[in-house]
């Protein structure tokens, strides 16, 4: 506050004085804060568009490779990874619009924290320590650069998944899903309990004999993996027809596997969620899940015969 307004506010009566030093102090609180928040939002924005800037940078490049290339099968495969960068360079783009518009709903409009509250974003992954059962087997995850499929960074991917685990972990249905055993930030790559092969990778006497025991109670499971998802407020956005994220063990337990496409409380992070999200909500939500997965068993059973 400069000193002529000080001086001002001294000539006022004593009640009026306070009360206009307090709202002044409060007004100079909240523009102290807001532009924290604006800061942290520029930074963001800065990091994208130094990615941009490196997959642009990436694009021009291969493009020059394939200029200065006559023909033949090169060409094609430049042509195909030149393809790829304008892809991803249209996923980041999409992400800075996107993540703008959540900035000014979350911060600007004041419904400030509903993200953090949810998943739980403090700018670090905290590292897990934990250990399998003597018996349980497990696989290593690792969280690799694939921005324009899920318009996520992998330490996001990680976040995102380890927090849907977390939820699911929590209800009646656990033995559904992997368990985190482990976490590593530097990575990011997690630990999880495996829970055996995917229908895909099934075949001959093993296909036969899950398909038998899925014909006898497929159905019991796959509403608990539904019912447990709707409890946890969890949305697997990334289940794909021909079963790859469907586990089965050798005691004929069926599992749902793969959680870093998804969403907590029907809130997205990126923008690709986001349509995931909307075409999800058209098929049916929690109930259109269930029919999918129904028509994955069915499938898989019939073609078992």
């Amino acid at each position: 506050m400069n000193a002529r307004l000080r001086d001002l506010l001294r000539r006022l009566p004593w009640v009026g004085r306070d009360r206009l030093m307090d709202e002044i102090a409060q007004l100079e609180a909240q523009r102290a804060a807001e532009s924290a928040q604006s800061a942290k939002y520029v930074s963001e924005i800065q990091r994208m568009r130094g990615v941009i800037d490196l997959l642009r940078g990436d694009a021009e490049r291969r493009r020059a490779q394939v200029e200065r290339i006559p023909g033949g099968e090169e060409v094609a495969r430049l042509e195909n990874v030149l393809a790829h960068k304008n892809k991803q360079l249209d996923r980041a783009r999409a992400e800075i619009r996107y993540r703008t518009k959540l900035f000014r709903k979350y911060v600007i409009e004041g419904d400030d924290g509903q993200l953090g509250a949810i998943y739980g974003f403090d700018g670090k992954l905290a590292p897990v320590r934990g250990a399998a059962g003597q018996d349980q087997a497990v696989y290593r995850k690792t969280y690799v650069e694939r921005f324009e499929v899920s318009g996520l960074e992998p330490d996001r991917a990680c976040w995102l998944e380890t927090r849907c685990l977390a939820r699911l972990a929590a209800t009646s249905g656990r033995a559904h899903f992997p368990r985190v055993l482990t976490l590593d930030p530097a990575t990011p790559s997690v630990t999880l309990t495996h829970q055996g092969p995917t229908l895909d990778q099934l075949g001959g006497a093993q296909r036969a004999q899950a398909a038998a025991r899925l014909r006898a109670d497929g159905a019991a499971q796959i509403d608990a993996i539904a019912r447990a998802m709707e409890a946890a407020n969890v949305v697997n956005l990334d289940i794909i027809d021909n079963g790859r994220h469907l586990a089965i063990s050798d005691e004929g337990r069926l599992s749902l596997i793969d959680f870093d496409i998804a969403a907590l409380d029907q809130t997205p992070i990126s923008s690709f969620i986001a349509q995931r999200l909307k075409l999800w909500q058209q098929r049916g939500g929690y109930d259109g899940t269930r029919e999918l997965l129904a028509a994955q068993i069915a499938a898989f059973c019939e073609a078992a015969r």
